[in-house]
Order: C-alpha cells, then sequence, then structure tokens
C-alpha cells in the first residue's frame, strides 16, 4: 500500500510540474543591431515668427539588449553624433520607450536651409539644440527585403538655443518623426 501512496504521489507531482510552463520572454524577438533612417517635422518658433521645416533626417543606430525583466529592453543607440539609452516596455508587440534627451551642436541636427532663416546668429557655434525622443517602435517584416525592421514614431520636442547679437534666445521646438530601423 505504501508503495501504491508514494508512486501515486510522483504521478501527481509530475502531472503538476508538466503543466507549468517557464515564462518566455517577450524581449527575444527585438534583440539585436538595428540602422536606419528618421525624418523630423517640426515647428520651431522663433521670437519673430513661426516656421515649419524639416529639422533634418536622423541617422539612427541601436543595439537592442534585454532588460532586467522579460518585457523590456534597452536601446543604446546613436543619433546626430551623440550616444544615448532609451529603455523600453514590451506590449502586444509594440515597444514603448522611456523618453530620452540628448544635446548637440546646432550644426549637427538643424539641417543647413533652417540655418539660414536665422537672422543675425552671432556664432553658429555657441548654438544648441537639447532634443527629447518618445517613441514607440513596432518589429515588422518587409519581405522583399527579407528584413525584419523597427518601426517608430512618435514625438521629438526641445530648445533651440542661439545667441542673436551676444543675447541668448531660446526657442521650442515641437514635433513629430517617422521612420524604420532595418536589423542587421
Amino acid at each position: 500500500m505504501k508503495k501504491y501512496f508514494v508512486i501515486a504521489m510522483c504521478c501527481i507531482t509530475m502531472m503538476f510540474s508538466a503543466c507549468t510552463k517557464p515564462e518566455e520572454p517577450v524581449n527575444e524577438q527585438f534583440l539585436g543591431n538595428y540602422s536606419g533612417k528618421l525624418v523630423t517635422r517640426s515647428t520651431i518658433t522663433f521670437p519673430w515668427n513661426d516656421s515649419e521645416s524639416d529639422i533634418s533626417d536622423m541617422d539612427l543606430t541601436m543595439n537592442i539588449v534585454a532588460g532586467n525583466e522579460n518585457n523590456t529592453i534597452v536601446a543604446n543607440c546613436t543619433a546626430y553624433g551623440q550616444n544615448f539609452a532609451m529603455n523600453g516596455t514590451i506590449d502586444n508587440g509594440t515597444i514603448t520607450f522611456a523618453p530620452a534627451t540628448i544635446t548637440a551642436a546646432a550644426s549637427e541636427i538643424l539641417n543647413a536651409a533652417l540655418l539660414n532663416i536665422i537672422p543675425n546668429l552671432s556664432n553658429i557655434a555657441d548654438a544648441s539644440v537639447t532634443l527629447t525622443f518618445d517613441y514607440t517602435g513596432t518589429l515588422l517584416h518587409d519581405n522583399l527585403l527579407n528584413k525584419d525592421y523597427l518601426q517608430l514614431d512618435g514625438k521629438t520636442n526641445g530648445n533651440l538655443t542661439v545667441k542673436i547679437i551676444g543675447v541668448p534666445v531660446t526657442c521650442p521646438i515641437t514635433g513629430t518623426s517617422i521612420g524604420r530601423v532595418n536589423r542587421q
């Protein structure tokens, strides 16, 4: 009788342990190196007028690694010559990135046509742009190129700080960005 009891307990234990699947990380599908281009359409509010323009195309590289949880990632990025990290949470196949901020020289970020709009700019080397990226990313597959890519969409906001006749002036930037980075 004891023998049957031990066998029954072993069977029950095996049955319950077989039902419990280990939680699979949802972040694994996003891991890897990506590169591509985003287009930013923004409005810069100057004290003398509003000017809507493409700030510039942004070349973006990302190395996405697993985060501390199964549904989190860390994207180590480079854009406009600046290195920064964006933490992301995955839900239903979409990454929601926490906002990340960079500061760079205006000449690195603003296109030449837009720089010509700024009159009396005493020294372009002193002009800087601070941008905050607030993006979501969806992993998609391009059948034609047979490549996975991350479709990025979101907001790019910040400030342009210039010196006009020696006086620093801050001009707010509000805009949207969209583009894709291909998995390498």
